[in-house]
């Protein structure tokens, strides 16, 4: 198994899925899943958990992405960790397949502007990011188009401009990893500039870092998010801002999921 770079935002880093190939029920690949935690995901939708250390949550560490996500991380130290798997209903069907879809989905960089999140403080949705877009990687004022694919390349590599409410203008790496044989995505989102929080460096660059694993199934796509925070250690800030956290995945899941449908 190959050890990969990472990427935050959130950043997306590349990470290869272990899956068994289509077609398969999306209840038989979960099944590493306990039964209780299967029943709560397929009647709502969504299994979720927050912590501060990966090692924390529970999910990951029997899933197949087990051992790719703590090569990963190695010695990555978080103070906020938060991972979710998600269904997502299968699109109709696309001419050029579903996985060309997932992977534009993914690359449509231009409409996450708008793109709304849950406020824990203000306890309604609000307006997350005012603006993005991708941008030419050696000069990142060149913002380019979104360019939707017909053949999805094994790899793919894009630096993505935004402007968002709290932290300003910022910049993020999205890696995507597709595995052919097992018809799955991986995507690695990493930040490239600092997020402040008032007068405060919230996360320095690189270490926020947001992991997307994506298989789809014969009756809907699985998805599983994990975000690894590492922020500094004032005021107990870094607690007040955990469900945060969580949401800026939980956002960029519904980003994906309402795509994907399109």
């Amino acid at each position: 198994m190959r050890r990969l770079g990472l990427a935050a935002l959130l950043c997306v880093v590349a990470l290869p899925v272990i899956a068994q190939g289509l077609p398969r029920d999306s209840k038989d690949y979960l099944s590493f899943l306990p039964p209780e935690g299967l029943d709560r995901l397929f009647s709502s939708g969504e299994l979720t958990n927050i912590a501060g250390k990966i090692d924390d949550l529970p999910l990951w560490q029997k899933s197949p992405f087990a051992d790719t996500i703590k090569a990963a991380l190695q010695g990555f130290d978080s103070t906020i960790a938060a991972e979710g798997f998600f269904l997502i209903d299968l699109p109709a069907a696309a001419p050029d397949g579903i996985d060309p879809r997932i992977f534009n989905s993914f690359t449509a960089f231009s409409t996450l502007k708008g793109l709304q999140v849950y406020s824990v403080s203000q306890q309604k949705m609000e307006t997350f990011l005012f603006d993005a877009s991708r941008v030419d990687e050696a000069d990142r004022t060149k913002r380019l188009q979104d360019q939707p694919v017909t053949e999805v390349p094994a790899q793919s590599d894009f630096v993505v401009y935004e402007k968002e409410e709290q932290t300003g203008d910022s910049y993020a790496k999205f890696h995507i990893d597709f595995d052919q044989a097992g018809e799955s995505f991986a995507v690695a989102v990493t930040n490239l500039t600092k997020m402040n929080y008032l007068f405060f460096t919230l996360v320095d660059p690189g270490n926020l870092h947001t992991f997307f694993f994506v298989v789809p199934c014969q009756d809907k796509i699985v998805l599983y998010g994990l975000t690894a925070v590492k922020t500094g250690h004032f005021l107990g800030l870094e607690r007040v801002k955990e469900k945060s956290f969580y949401y800026r995945m939980r956002a960029l899941v519904s980003w994906f999921a309402s795509n994907v449908k399109q």
